[in-house]
Parts: C-alpha cells; structure tokens; sequence
C-alpha cells in the first residue's frame, strides 16, 4: 500500500468498510478482500474516496453484489470500472481543498484518540490501585 491509497470491500459494499490511506504503509499488507485502489494521477485520490464512499455508490454495489452467485454478496474491480462519475474540472478544485482539510483534520484528531486512549489505559488503572495519588483539597 501507499500514500493515498483506497482500501474498498470486496464483500457487502454496503458494510461500509473502506479506508483512505493517509499516511506511508509500505510496510502494511492487506487481506485479499480488500481492494486497493489507487489513482493514476487524473483525479485527485480523496475526491475519488469521496465519490465511493457517496450513499447512492453504495447502495448500488450493493444490489450488484447480491445478483452475484457466491457464499458472500460481493464485487470486483469490473463493478467498480462501471461507477460513472461526474468530474467538473473547475469545480472540483475549491470542493477538493475543503474535503481534503476536513479529511486531514479527522485523521489527525483519530490520531490523537488513539493516543489519548494508550494513555488513559496506562493511567486508569494506576489510579485506581492507589499508585498515584489524588489529592484532593
């Protein structure tokens, strides 16, 4: 995976498992049903994350998967080559930088929720047992 990657099920679209990478992930591997999509440079990856991920694109992947044959209701990379897409060149631009600042500021604060949350657990416990103390005046 990299950088502005698109992670989309596979199975049941309308789960809503998918993720946008936003960090370095190289390093990652990713399960066999999860796609990974990635933008040739045309369209700008979030605004392509955006679209996928539109209630209307998912309820119609959805109906898709399920008049496939198969243990799971699921979709491949021809379903999605079959997602038209409206893409006004000039005004995606103003739209982009908001979506793209908004999804920078959610990544940002998982980031620090994630980090809130280790230390909570490190701490809670040890205020419980009495390790550190609370004074209370």
């Amino acid at each position: 995976m990299k950088r502005n990657d698109i992670l989309y099920s596979e199975i049941r679209p309308a789960n809503k498992r998918y993720a946008f990478i936003n960090f370095e992930a190289s390093e990652y591997v990713v399960s066999t049903k999860l796609m990974v999509l990635r933008s040739k440079g045309i369209i700008e990856p979030i605004y392509i994350f955006f679209l996928l991920t539109r209630p209307s694109v998912l309820t119609n992947l959805q109906k898709i998967a399920e008049g496939r044959s198969g243990t799971f209701p699921q979709i491949t990379f021809t379903e999605l080559k079959e997602v038209t897409v409206f893409v006004p060149k000039e005004a995606t631009h103003p739209f982009l930088k908001l979506v793209k600042n908004a999804y920078d500021q959610i990544f940002q604060n998982e980031i620090e929720n994630r980090q809130l949350i280790k230390t909570r657990d490190m701490l809670l416990p040890k205020l419980i047992s009495g390790e550190i103390p609370i004074n209370v005046e």
